[in-house]
C-alpha cells in the first residue's frame, strides 16, 4: 500500500520565489524597455550614506533611482541628487566621452559607497514579497563574481570566489551557489510603495575596499568539488613560500653582493685609469672595497646556514658533521650538497699586487684558484658556528680585525656565482625529496609572491564584477526548494586607491603660519623616538659630516677627497642611548621643503611639477600683523 502524505492548508509548493531589482525602480524600468530582473546599484557620496539611503527609501521610494549608479570621474562627475529635496531632479545625459568608458565602482577613500538593492518576491500576481522565515534559518546574501579567461586564448567566464580562490563556473550554471562560495550580508529596509503596500527591500554594501583582495586571489583553473585542497597542492604551495622566502633573505641579497662587486670594480679600475689610484702600491680602495664584499657574504651565508638548518635538516646535518664529505646517491638534497661542495673561493693573500692590465679581474680576489680552496659547505658550517660572533658587532669589518671570522668566503667568486642562478631548482628538488619542513610554520610572505603568481596581462584591463542576490533556505530539500540566485547585475570594474579617474576626497593639511623663530619657538617638542647606543653611534658618525664633504666626495680627481668619518662603534666603550624629541609642524616644515627641492629637480627630466601642486592667491593671510 502507497501511503500520500497529505498537505497542510495553505502550503503551496508551486509559488516559486525569485529575485526582481527595488520595486522603487520598477516602473521607471519598464519604461525605458529595461531588465526587471537584474539587482540594482545604488550610489552615494557623503559618510552619511546610510542614513541617506534610509531616508530616501523610507520617505520618498519613488525618487530611489535618482542614487543609481552612473559612469563618472572627478573631471565630470554624476549628479549628486539631494535628500533633502521633495521634486525629481531633471535627468542628465550620459557624457559621449563616457559612454565607451567602463562603470567604474570607486572606493570609501573617495568618499563614493555602492549598495545593491533587490526585492524578494513570489512569482505570482502583484509579485508580493517573500517573508524570512528566520526560525527556519532563511537568508539572504549577495556574491561577487569575477570575469576571468580560464585559459589565455579563451571567452571570459564567471567565476565565484571559493575558499580565497576563483574558481570557474561553467556555461549556463551562474545561477548556482558553490560550496564554500564567500557570501555578503544584506539587510531588509520596510516602505510603503504606492499602492500603499508595505514593501521589504534588501540591500548590501558592495565591498569595493577589498579590491585588492579580490584581484590578487588565486585562480582554480578545474572547478573543485571538496573545499580542501588535496595534499599535493598544499605541500606544493608551501614549497612556493619557502622558495619566496629563500629569494628574500638568501638569493636576492646573494644576486646584490654579484652586482655590487661589479660597481666596485668598476669603480676601482675607472679610478686606475684616470691615475687616481696606483694598483700596485695604493691598496686602501682595494682592501675597503673588498671588506665590504667580505662583510656582506657573511651575513648572506649565515641566513643561508639558518635556512638549510631549519627547512632541511639532513642537507645541514651532512654539512655540519661532514662538509666535504662523499655524499650516498640516494641523499635527499644530494644535488645541493654536490653544487655547494663544487663552489669553491680561493682567499687572497695578503697585500695582493695587482697591475692596470688584471684589474677588473683581481682587484676584489677573483683570482685563480689553487690546491688551498674552500668550499662553500665548508664555509656554511663555519659561518653558523660563529653565529654569535657575528650578530654581536657593532662596528663594519676592517682587514685585520680579530673581532670577525677569519674564515674569507666571498659570494661573488666564478665558481660561486653559478650557484646563484641555479639555487631555487635546487632547493625545490630538496624539499620534495625531504619534506618534513613543510609541517613546520612557514614565515609570511609579502603580498607581492601572491600577486606574481596569480595576475595576467589582462587583469587589470578586464577586471569586471558582477554581484548576484542570494535566497538559502537550508532545511529544505534542494531538489523542492534549491537555492535562489538572481540575475548579475550590471557589470563593473573596481577602482583602485589611486585610481586616476577617482573623485578625490577633500584633504587639507595645516601648515604653520608664522614660520619667523619667534613663530616657531611656540610649538611644543611632544613627538619623542628613541635611538639605541648602535643607531645613535651611526647617527653621530653621520653629524661629523659637512656639506663640502660630501661635495668634495662627488668631484673627479685630483679634486677628489674621500668622507671621512669618525671610527667604528665601539663596544667596549660607554654605550648611551638617546631619547629625541622633534616638534611635528616644525618637520612638516622641512619636509615640505625638501619635497620642493627633489621635485624642482627631478622635474629637469621628468617635467612633472605642473601636475604636481596648483597654487591659488589667499590675500590678506599674514603671518604677523603689520604695524
Amino acid at each position: 500500500m502507497v501511503v500520500v502524505p497529505r498537505l497542510r492548508p495553505g502550503l503551496n509548493l508551486d509559488h516559486p520565489v525569485q529575485w526582481r531589482t527595488a520595486s522603487p525602480l520598477w516602473q521607471q524600468a519598464a519604461t525605458n524597455n529595461e531588465s526587471l530582473l537584474n539587482p540594482a546599484i545604488l550610489r552615494f557620496t557623503t559618510d552619511d550614506f546610510m542614513e541617506d539611503f534610509l531616508t530616501v527609501a523610507t520617505r520618498s521610494p519613488d525618487r530611489l533611482g535618482e542614487w543609481r549608479v552612473q559612469k563618472e570621474t572627478w573631471r565630470k562627475p554624476a549628479p549628486i541628487p539631494s535628500v533633502v529635496s521633495s521634486t525629481l531632479a531633471p535627468a542628465e545625459d550620459l557624457d559621449p566621452e563616457l559612454e565607451s568608458q567602463p562603470l567604474k565602482l570607486f572606493q570609501p577613500a573617495h568618499q563614493r559607497y555602492y549598495l545593491v538593492t533587490a526585492n524578494l518576491v513570489c512569482r505570482i500576481p502583484g509579485f508580493p514579497d517573500r517573508t524570512l522565515k528566520t526560525n527556519n534559518d532563511e537568508q539572504v546574501s549577495f556574491v561577487v563574481r569575477r570575469f576571468l579567461r580560464p585559459e589565455p586564448d579563451a571567452e571570459q567566464q564567471e567565476h565565484a570566489l571559493v575558499n580565497g580562490a576563483w574558481q570557474p563556473l561553467d556555461i549556463g550554471e551562474e545561477q548556482q551557489l558553490l560550496p564554500g562560495e564567500e557570501q555578503n550580508p544584506m539587510f531588509p529596509t520596510t516602505y510603503v510603495g504606492g499602492n500603499s503596500y508595505q514593501r521589504r527591500l534588501f540591500a548590501g554594501l558592495i565591498p569595493v575596499g577589498n579590491r585588492e583582495a579580490y584581484m590578487t586571489a588565486e585562480r582554480q583553473t578545474v572547478a573543485s568539488t571538496s573545499s580542501l585542497a588535496s595534499v599535493s597542492d598544499r605541500n606544493e604551495e608551501r614549497i612556493e613560500q619557502l622558495l619566496t622566502v629563500l629569494g628574500m633573505d638568501v638569493a636576492e641579497p646573494w644576486r646584490a653582493i654579484n652586482r655590487l662587486k661589479e660597481l666596485e670594480n668598476d669603480k676601482l679600475l675607472e679610478a686606475a685609469i684616470a691615475g687616481e689610484l696606483n694598483p700596485s702600491t695604493d691598496l686602501d680602495p682595494l682592501n675597503q672595497a673588498r671588506d665590504k664584499l667580505q662583510l656582506s657574504s657573511w651575513y648572506v651565508l649565515l641566513d643561508f646556514a639558518r635556512y638549510l638548518q631549519r627547512y632541511l635538516p639532513q642537507v645541514w646535518t651532512q654539512i655540519q658533521t661532514n662538509p666535504d664529505g662523499s655524499v650516498p646517491s640516494s641523499f635527499p638534497g644530494r644535488s645541493l650538497l654536490l653544487d655547494l661542495q663544487d663552489a669553491t673561493f680561493t682567499p687572497p693573500p695578503d697585500n695582493l699586487p695587482v697591475t692596470l692590465e688584471n684589474a677588473q679581474s683581481q682587484l676584489l680576489g677573483d683570482s685563480a684558484e689553487t690546491d688551498d680552496t674552500v668550499t662553500m659547505a665548508a664555509a656554511l658550517a663555519t659561518i653558523f658556528a660563529q653565529e654569535d660572533m657575528l650578530e654581536g658587532q657593532f662596528a663594519s669589518y676592517k682587514k685585520g680585525d680579530t673581532n670577525w671570522p677569519t674564515t674569507l668566503f666571498l659570494l661573488c667568486g666564478r665558481d660561486v656565482e653559478k650557484v646563484v642562478d641555479s639555487l631555487r631548482e635546487l632547493i625545490r628538488e630538496a624539499l620534495i625529496e625531504d619534506p618534513s619542513a613543510l609541517n613546520q610554520r612557514i614565515p609570511l610572505v609579502p603580498l607581492s609572491q601572491k600577486i606574481s603568481a596569480t595576475s595576467q596581462d589582462d587583469d587589470y584591463e578586464e577586471d569586471q564584477f558582477v554581484i548576484r542576490c542570494v535566497f538559502q533556505r537550508p532545511h529544505c530539500p534542494p531538489s523542492l526548494r534549491p537555492t535562489v540566485v538572481s540575475q548579475p547585475t550590471v557589470s563593473f570594474q573596481m577602482a583602485s586607491y589611486f585610481d586616476p579617474d577617482a573623485p578625490a576626497r577633500p584633504i587639507r593639511i595645516p601648515m604653520p603660519i608664522d614660520a619667523s623663530p619667534a613663530g616657531l619657538r611656540k610649538f611644543a617638542k611632544n613627538t619623542s623616538f628613541i635611538l639605541s647606543d648602535s643607531l645613535s653611534c651611526q647617527i653621530d658618525k653621520a653629524q661629523s659630516l659637512t656639506f663640502g664633504d660630501l661635495v668634495l666626495s662627488v668631484l673627479p680627481w685630483p679634486f677628489r677627497k674621500g668622507l671621512n668619518v669618525k671610527a667604528g662603534c665601539n663596544a667596549t666603550g660607554l654605550a648611551i642611548s638617546k631619547i629625541c624629541t622633534l616638534s611635528i609642524p616644525i618637520i612638516t616644515i622641512c619636509a615640505l621643503i625638501l619635497l620642493f627641492i627633489f621635485v624642482l629637480l627631478l622635474d629637469i627630466i621628468f617635467k612633472w611639477v605642473p601636475y604636481l601642486i596648483f597654487c591659488l592667491p589667499l590675500p590678506g593671510l599674514k603671518a604677523k600683523e603689520s604695524d
